[in-house]
């Protein structure tokens, strides 16, 4: 795969979903918002912030989100990447 520098990518318009997603997954897997910030080591509070979009967590509590759910951080962000031919 080639890397390839290309300032007018950030033209685009990225909206990221992460609260949606969040909010989403913890549906799907029947948890509390109290389960997923113990798991985190997290006050509840602050993962409820992350659900609103009031806040956004720090990388490594995204990796580990990604981890607990066993999903990407694309996939939490909302990201969808296009492929080029």
């Amino acid at each position: 795969m080639q890397y390839q520098f290309e300032p007018r990518n950030l033209e685009r318009e990225v909206a990221l979903a992460l609260p949606e997603q969040l909010r989403s997954l913890r549906g799907c897997n029947a948890v509390r918002q109290k389960d997923v910030a113990a798991a985190l080591h997290i006050d509840r509070s602050t993962y409820a912030y992350y659900e609103t979009g009031a806040t956004q967590p720090s990388l490594s509590i995204l990796v580990k989100l990604a981890l607990l759910y066993d999903v990407t951080t694309d996939f939490l962000l909302g990201y969808q990447w296009e492929k080029k031919l």
